[in-house]
């Protein structure tokens, strides 16, 4: 799976849906195309590859063929009078501004067009 379109800072859409098994509320990691090999230091031997892990996102649209996905809600509760109520709060992607309105070039720390979804496990 990737992301094949980035919406704004908080939601982007995979290319996986319905028809790929997607329930809504199920979590993923992005990943970027960098990786590290890992080796055991006392038998020399490889133990896979490490890669680097952008963002995580959860399931919010599904539709049969995509996506659309949401960075992880964070509960938030705040004792001002304005907010007597627990509100959920949509933390900001670490997302490449110039895939959303051309902004400035940055490291591939930032979430791209074309980077692997991967599901959470459990």
């Amino acid at each position: 799976m990737k992301i094949v379109k980035i919406i704004d800072s908080s939601h982007v859409v995979i290319d996986a849906g319905e028809n790929d098994g997607i329930k809504r509320g199920q979590q993923f990691r992005i990943t970027g195309k960098e990786k590290s090999d890992v080796t055991d230091p006392d038998t020399g031997k490889s133990l896979g590859e490490l890669k680097y892990i952008k963002g995580h996102i959860q399931a919010n649209t599904v539709y049969e063929k995509m996506t659309v996905c949401t960075s992880i809600p964070k509960s938030q509760n705040s004792l001002d009078i304005q907010s007597m109520f627990s509100r959920t709060i949509l933390p900001s992607l670490n997302i490449d501004a110039d895939e959303i309105t051309g902004g400035v070039d940055s490291k591939d720390k930032e979430i791209k067009v074309g980077d692997e979804v991967v599901k959470e496990l459990g």
